[in-house]
């Protein structure tokens, strides 16, 4: 799905002068990264006290958040 979602950018970039939200350059080094950079918060948690929550939680806070201030209509 990648793969077409930046070839259509790449076209549309091409065609609007605008820079594409993801180029193919971009997600054939996903491709080719995939599996190789694991990411292990346990440090920020130990040494800087962070603590991370669902993300269900963190994207009905933002929602809310949005409704609050006039930018989503219920």
């Amino acid at each position: 799905m990648l793969y077409v979602l930046a070839a259509a950018g790449e076209a549309w970039a091409k065609m609007t002068g605008k820079p594409a939200l993801i180029s193919m350059a971009s997600v054939k080094l996903m491709v080719r990264e995939a599996g190789r950079s694991h990411y292990n918060h346990a440090k920020t948690e130990r040494e800087l006290g962070v603590r991370f929550r669902p993300v269900e939680e963190t994207l009905a806070d933002v929602v809310a958040w949005y409704r609050r201030n006039g930018y989503l209509e219920r």
